[in-house]
């Protein structure tokens, strides 16, 4: 779902629709369809929303793949990979001039917890069935409701950013597909 390098508005806006698809459907296999617009977003428009808020959105899209793993009964192989693929120990690279120390301390404590949690679980699942019912409670859809509200503010942000579509230019779109 990433959008080439110099795509137009309505190409964006098709991938940001598809995009809130997928978080409304609840479809956490196509996640990181959405991390990589996320990812293209933030490359092409970083002050579009604060780090925070992109960090949070992210890194909740992130955690839910992972704990989604674990809920399946994926080997803790299949899990630990994908934990370090989706947090690697290097940390987020930031490329922000607003970011404040406080942000990264922040999500950097977030990371860091629910790695461990993750790491703790694979080295001694003890009592792992009430462990996997606090997971599923915990990244459940209290939770996914909250990334679709962050995911929803981003879109926002992201339309005001975007120009105005002209009348013509939605019918072309329209007779061309």
């Amino acid at each position: 779902m990433a959008t080439p390098p110099g795509a137009g508005p309505a190409a964006i806006r098709f991938v940001a629709a598809a995009s809130w698809r997928v978080i409304r459907g609840r479809c956490v296999e196509h996640f990181p369809r959405v991390l990589e617009f996320l990812r293209y977003l933030r490359d092409a428009a970083p002050g579009l929303v604060r780090y925070r808020h992109h960090e949070r959105l992210c890194m909740g899209l992130k955690a839910k793949l992972v704990v989604e793993l674990i809920l399946q009964g994926r080997s803790w192989a299949q899990v630990l990979n994908a934990l370090h693929h989706h947090f690697p120990e290097s940390g987020p690279v930031v490329r922000d001039p607003k970011i404040t120390k406080q942000d990264l301390r922040k999500i950097s404590e977030a990371q860091e917890t629910f790695c461990q949690q993750v790491k703790q679980l694979a080295e001694a699942p003890v009592d792992l069935a009430s462990k996997l019912q606090e997971l599923e409670q915990e990244y459940g859809e209290t939770f996914l409701a909250a990334m679709e509200k962050l995911f929803f503010e981003y879109l926002c942000q992201l339309e005001k950013a975007l120009p105005t579509l002209q009348a013509q230019q939605v019918l072309l779109g329209v007779l061309c597909c």
